[in-house]
């Protein structure tokens, strides 16, 4: 699938799990000790052959940068499409 771009949208996130997300994004809260959230969507888009990733994080996003990295682990780092974080950079009014 080359002319498809997953996209993950972490900006309208809601505040479910306040004592986890203190200081971390949603999306990288442990799950079994090994894994985060956001590796069962990553995990379902490179299985459908996505080879191009956006993630669009809100706020605590370096949690997310780290666990990410260059995409390596999802075979995402690469020249021509890729992983791409790109965090909000405006703030939003509520």
């Amino acid at each position: 699938m080359e002319n498809v771009l997953g996209i993950i949208n972490l900006i309208n996130e809601r505040q479910h799990l306040k004592d986890l997300t203190a200081h971390r994004n949603v999306a990288s809260v442990p799950f079994g000790g090994r894994y985060r959230l956001i590796d069962f969507t990553m995990s379902n888009l490179i299985n459908a052959d996505v080879s191009k990733v956006a993630v669009f994080p809100k706020e605590k996003y370096l949690s997310v940068m780290d666990h990410l990295g260059s995409g390596k682990e999802w075979n995402l780092d690469r020249r021509s499409g890729g992983l791409y974080i790109l965090p909000l950079s405006i703030r939003m009014k509520r």
